[in-house]
């Protein structure tokens, strides 16, 4: 696991920030339902099953909870969450930028280290395959 030594108090309203941004994402999906059209596309591209999905939907609910709850915990999220993170956070960075330009620049660089890091991993254990 990767750890995340420090983070400024402006870093880690950002991240709660985002993490909320997410979960009223996924409190709409919860709570309006997901078309029969998202769902069909989700069963043919992604071979997950309504079931499947819904238990996805709940683990990255939970998942976001505690990240809001303890920003120490991007660290944890998944490649997948990662991406949902930056898509977030390059979504609202302008606004955030003009109150906390730092908390902005240092989050990315520590995404940026976090996907190096895991990119490095998964390239260490191809080799060791061969």
């Amino acid at each position: 696991m990767i750890k995340i030594n420090q983070l400024t108090e402006d870093e880690n309203r950002l991240i709660a920030d985002i993490a909320a941004i997410n979960l009223g994402s996924l409190y709409r999906l919860h709570t309006k339902g997901e078309s029969a059209d998202v769902i069909l596309l989700l069963s043919q591209y992604e071979d997950i099953d309504i079931n499947d999905y819904h238990d996805i939907k709940n683990d990255r609910i939970e998942k976001f909870h505690k990240l809001q709850d303890n920003p120490y915990m991007i660290a944890d999220l998944s490649s997948e969450d990662l991406t949902t993170f930056r898509y977030i956070l390059r979504i609202i960075e302008t606004e955030y930028k003009e109150n906390y330009p730092k908390a902005v620049e240092n989050l990315w660089k520590k995404l940026f280290f976090l996907e190096e890091f895991r990119f490095n991993i998964i390239e260490e254990r191809k080799t060791k395959m061969n």
